[in-house]
């Protein structure tokens, strides 16, 4: 409680996060605001520029591969977790009456809700190509950096495994 008092941004994006009604471009925005702090970016700052600032200066200090997960989310991704934090929120504050979950970052499949975790590729084609495990053992578990990121072994992998599309697309394909 008191960190979001010393902090203005903190303040000014927990009242959205609290008030009933808002809008899902308001509560993205914010949210997406929120995610740049948390990740020490300045508030000149987009999640784009501070992403692409954070891999930069991990790839160029990294001994072995950059985890994703230590980096920024997309903007694909923050903005589906946002909604479905407003959502919780509201659910929270018994003010969700009219909400669609849909609407709020999640997907109905098979009758249960699914949480949307992004719209678009978590990286440029370009970039995902150049993405590669360094696996011995087939790739079966998710020791495989490329299966435990949902990524499908391609030909710069350097071997044949059972992470790999059964006809082997080149990267060039892709």
């Amino acid at each position: 409680h008191r960190v979001i008092k010393r902090n203005p941004l903190l303040r000014e994006c927990s009242k959205i996060f609290c008030t009933p009604g808002k809008d899902l471009q308001s509560t993205e925005d914010h949210g997406c605001r929120l995610m740049v702090s948390l990740f020490n970016g300045t508030q000149s700052d987009s999640l784009e520029s501070l992403q692409h600032k954070v891999l930069s200066k991990k790839v160029a200090t990294a001994r072995s591969f950059v985890k994703p997960k230590r980096l920024p989310p997309t903007i694909s991704a923050a903005k589906f977790h946002c909604r479905r934090t407003y959502l919780q929120v509201m659910q929270w504050m018994s003010k969700s009456d009219g909400m669609n979950s849909t609407e709020w970052g999640w997907d109905l499949q098979g009758g249960k809700l699914v949480p949307l975790m992004m719209d678009l590729t978590p990286a440029p084609d370009k970039l995902l190509k150049m993405i590669h495990c360094n696996c011995s053992t087939g790739c079966v578990t998710r020791k495989c950096s490329c299966r435990r990121n949902k990524l499908e072994c391609t030909t710069t992998c350097g071997h044949f495994c059972e992470n790999m599309a059964h006809e082997p697309v080149t990267d060039e394909e892709r």
